[in-house]
């Protein structure tokens, strides 16, 4: 099977990939290959550079910035919506930004340099990918503004169903100690919020695994900041690249 039929027949498809027309697509694929890798990898360490980038077409990894204490705090997340390690590109490495694999993901990997020709070389690639990259930024500032105002609850909804989102399996294992982690609240805090979406039957959960039972419920439970970055997603989706 050609390498353009085997990408466009995968259920989860990467946005940026989609944006792309088939003969586009086919010169950006025809130069990558496609790779699966587990939970918890480290794929960006920080102030590393990377000699891939990767197009995410399944699972996310969390963006997290590390404390002088040691804390670490997700300042994101990226899934099959954009690329990582784009950074390369500019002839930067990573910064204080980690990039780690939380759902197992898969991806369509290449080379930096090669990836560099190809952005010159095609314009719906290069415009895609800087929409991307605005997506993200508009991410983080959305997840400054939600960690000031809003609840644990609030914001435990929202993670899940950015996670759920990005993931091919309804079911997402992660601890409440991760969760802790990631979200910077106390795990005691992140037990009382899971608890509260369970009582509001949101989700089932146990022994490191989430399950979401009904989608409209946590939807209602999250803040805004959810709605704000699927709106705001939507919106750059519908622009052309001209």
């Amino acid at each position: 099977m050609p390498l353009v039929e085997k990408y466009l027949s995968e259920d989860v498809k990467n946005l940026v990939l989609e944006s792309l027309s088939p003969e586009d697509l086919a010169r950006v694929l025809g130069q990558a290959e496609f790779v699966k890798i587990s939970r918890n990898k480290v794929l960006a360490p920080a102030f590393q550079p990377m000699d891939h980038l990767y197009f995410v077409t399944s699972g996310m990894a969390s963006l997290n910035l590390t404390l002088r204490d040691g804390a670490v705090i997700e300042i994101g997340v990226i899934g099959s919506e954009g690329t990582i390690g784009w950074q390369s590109l500019a002839g930067l490495d990573t910064g204080p930004i980690e990039a780690s694999v939380q759902i197992d993901m898969t991806a369509y990997r290449i080379k930096s340099a090669q990836m560099t020709a190809l952005i010159e070389k095609i314009k719906p690639l290069r415009v895609a990918m800087l929409r991307g990259v605005q997506g993200m930024f508009d991410q983080v500032a959305q997840s400054a503004a939600c960690s000031q105002r809003h609840g644990s609850t609030q914001r435990l909804a929202k993670w899940l169903l950015m996670a759920a989102d990005r993931s091919a399996d309804p079911t997402l294992n992660i601890s409440h100690e991760t969760l802790s982690i990631l979200l910077g609240i106390r795990r005691a805090g992140v037990t009382v919020a899971m608890g509260e979406l369970r009582r509001l039957g949101c989700v089932e959960s146990g022994h490191s695994k989430i399950k979401i039972t009904s989608r409209d419920r946590l939807e209602s439970s999250a803040c805004e900041c959810y709605r704000t970055l699927e709106q705001e997603a939507q919106r750059r989706a519908s622009l052309t690249a001209s």
